[in-house]
């Protein structure tokens, strides 16, 4: 049986915390928890998001988790709580990610246990953003841009775009940009725009890395996303084991940007 429903969890951290909700029709689900956290390279902000809905992706608003416990371990023997910070939240800012460290993230909430791991990759940084002038076509004048990086030779790598347009993260389903180097390992990838843009426009790139794992829960998850006329699809492939969904991944990100003349 099919009904209208809101994937309102995965938004949270998919979309860099925005807060808008996207409409999608998925599989009921029974009373579950919702795990999300990500780790990034450098001194950045972990993240780890708790929940619990009446139906995952239902109507009813999700029941924030405020009295979870959740630990943060590495393969090094270092270990870190992560404090509460509101509303489900559970952030520890000023943490250093290491690539190539494998990182574990374990929560425990009314007596259930959920655990996850995520290795985070070397980094790959974006080498430059390019602007291209084409001539009116099937579309109109304007530049094309794209963000360039080199793939690193004889290691599986896994992708992720995200963008801003004018200081506006774009945000859509259609927007969620993955990439693997199946085809491209060693090679130079642009990672084209494909729209043409016009002079004053500001296009930033964010280039994240991640482990397998983590590039399955979003391939999946991209492919409820766009499509929503075909039969109701099963959730998301998690990473995270105990019965709980979601996803926990440990990225790499490189951002570079322009601006068109």
């Amino acid at each position: 049986m099919r009904k209208h429903i809101l994937l309102a969890p995965v938004a949270a951290l998919l979309f860099a915390s925005c807060e808008k909700v996207i409409n999608v029709d998925l599989n009921d689900a029974a009373p579950q928890y919702v795990v999300e956290g990500e780790v990034y390279s450098g001194n950045d902000t972990v993240k780890v998001h708790v929940a619990k809905t009446t139906d995952y992706y239902g109507f009813a608003p999700q029941q924030q988790i405020n009295d979870a416990v959740v630990l943060l371990t590495d393969d090094q023997g270092n270990n870190t709580t992560i404090p509460f910070t509101g509303n489900g939240q559970y952030q520890l800012p000023g943490f250093n990610g290491v690539p190539g460290r494998r990182y574990f993230l374990k929560v425990t909430v009314a007596g259930q246990e959920f655990n996850a791991t995520s290795v985070m990759p070397q980094m790959v940084g974006i080498d430059s953003v390019s602007r291209i002038f084409k001539e009116a076509d099937f579309r109109k004048e304007g530049y094309e841009v794209a963000a360039n990086f080199t793939d690193p030779a004889g290691t599986k790598n896994f992708y992720r775009v995200v963008y801003t347009i004018n200081d506006t993260l774009q945000n859509q389903p259609k927007d969620l940009y993955l990439l693997n180097d199946k085809y491209n390992d060693g090679k130079l990838v642009k990672a084209d725009l494909f729209r043409r843009f016009e002079p004053g426009d500001k296009i930033a790139f964010e280039l994240r890395g991640m482990d397998e794992a983590v590039f399955d829960f979003f391939t999946s998850l991209n492919e409820m996303l766009n499509n929503q006329n075909g039969p109701a699809p099963a959730n998301p492939n998690s990473n995270i084991t105990g019965g709980a969904l979601g996803y926990f991944g440990a990225f790499t990100r490189s951002i570079k940007s322009t601006q068109i003349p």
